[in-house]
């Protein structure tokens, strides 16, 4: 089962939920991807991440990267983030050798490569930009884990 953090944001109005683009097969934007029905809130919508940007500014991939920028959701993935956390203790480190698009996709793919123990080399796995979110009106800004 893959691990995703939900992202809680804002609704100042109706956020655009485009579909269309690269939709990964193993992770398919469904509420069974994120695992148990009962961990998973019932206002969880999925959301490309451009769709996430509240300013109307230009959307940013990747900044600079700090552990307080990693917040626990409620999918039991403390290991998965406290991993990230600590990786992200070295300044660009995630974004140099991690990810390796760096630009906003207009399909929606990317590449993200990670250290599988197991065989003892990298893998690079294709996602796409799809992330659940839990959507709340009440709130007055957006927060990303």
């Amino acid at each position: 089962m893959a691990s995703l953090i939900i992202v809680q944001v804002i609704d100042d109005g109706p956020l655009e939920n485009p579909v269309e683009g690269f939709i990964d097969e193993e992770f398919p934007p469904m509420m069974e991807s994120v695992g148990p029905q009962e961990h998973v809130p019932p206002e969880t919508e999925w959301f490309r991440a451009p769709a996430l940007s509240y300013s109307g500014g230009p959307v940013k991939l990747c900044d600079v990267m700090e552990p307080s920028d990693i917040l626990q959701g409620s999918l039991g993935d403390t290991w998965l983030l406290a991993g990230i956390a600590a990786v992200s203790e070295f300044a660009g480190y995630i974004q140099s050798n991690l990810i390796k698009e760096q630009e906003i996709q207009p399909d929606g793919r990317y590449t993200v490569r990670l250290y599988d123990i197991a065989i003892q080399d990298w893998l690079e796995i294709v996602i796409d930009d799809m992330i659940p979110c839990k959507v709340k009106s009440w709130y007055s800004i957006i927060n990303f884990a």
